[in-house]
This record gives C-alpha cells, structure tokens and sequence, in this order.
C-alpha cells in the first residue's frame, strides 16, 4: 500500500488488520489428481512439424488478480472491510516456440465503498477523495485502467 493510501485510511479512522496468507498460500501444491496411474496407449502415430505452416497463434494474452484484506472501518456497530488488490496484465509473443513478454501492465487498486462510506460518514470520509483514480460504473473504466496514473 502507498504512502499516500495508508495515510488516506488512517486520517478517518480505519483500524488496520493483521497482515493474512490466503487460502491459495496455505494449501498444498498438488497435481490434478490425487493419484497417479499409468495411461494405456491406444495408439500412437506421428506427426512431423512442417515449417511452412505457421503457429496456431502469435499471441498469448494472461492476467492476475490477488485482493487482500488490508483494514476495516466500523459504522455504527458494522464493520465495513477495505481490500487492497494487485491487478496485473501482460501480452507475450510467441517467437520459435519460446513465449517473450512484449507489454506488461499493472496496478494496485484500493477497494471501498466510498460513496457509502461519504454518506454514512461525511465529516470523516466526504471531504477529500481517495488517492488515485475513481473507478465506477459512470465513467468509462477501459479508459481508466489503460492510464499507469493510478
């Protein structure tokens, strides 16, 4: 989290929470199955490459989210929580059958209920706007998320 973020959170009274590791963390790496047998060929034949035919696809396109609880505030007896996420997207090339990183973007976006908080809350939450850029269902978020000003 930044600066910027934390010291954002803190003026209005946000309690911070223990840092956790999500379940993806803890569980154990496993195979697709449980078990292991060895498969019965039907069978077999081959098929040579043929360098006059290009690839099936010049492109791979991947993403990754992972969003963790970073504090809470409490209204009136209810605890509103306020999660902290690191987005991140990436364009690789497929060159001679090796995959290359041609774009990569990513960003952390802090999120809350903020016009909910603003309203049940002026004085604490109303008066300044959250560092970064409002992302919401007014505007045009495609447009938002392509700029690295977050």
């Amino acid at each position: 989290m930044s600066t910027g973020q934390a010291g954002f959170l803190q003026q209005r009274g946000a309690n911070p929470l223990p840092p956790t590791q999500g379940g993806e963390e803890k569980a154990p790496d496993r195979g697709t199955a449980e078990e292991s047998n060895p498969a019965t060929p039907v069978t077999a034949f081959s098929i040579p490459a043929n360098p006059l035919v290009p690839p099936l696809f010049g492109f791979f396109v991947d993403g990754v989210q992972r969003t963790v609880p970073i504090a809470e505030v409490s209204i009136n007896g209810i605890r509103v929580p306020i999660h902290m996420a690191h987005v991140a997207a990436g364009a690789m090339l497929r060159e001679d059958r090796e995959l290359r990183p041609i774009l990569i973007q990513q960003a952390m976006v802090l999120l809350l209920p903020y016009q909910a908080l603003a309203g049940a809350m002026p004085v604490e939450w109303g008066q300044i706007a959250p560092p970064g850029r409002a992302l919401s269902a007014a505007g045009d978020i495609y447009c938002a998320v392509r700029s690295t000003s977050f």
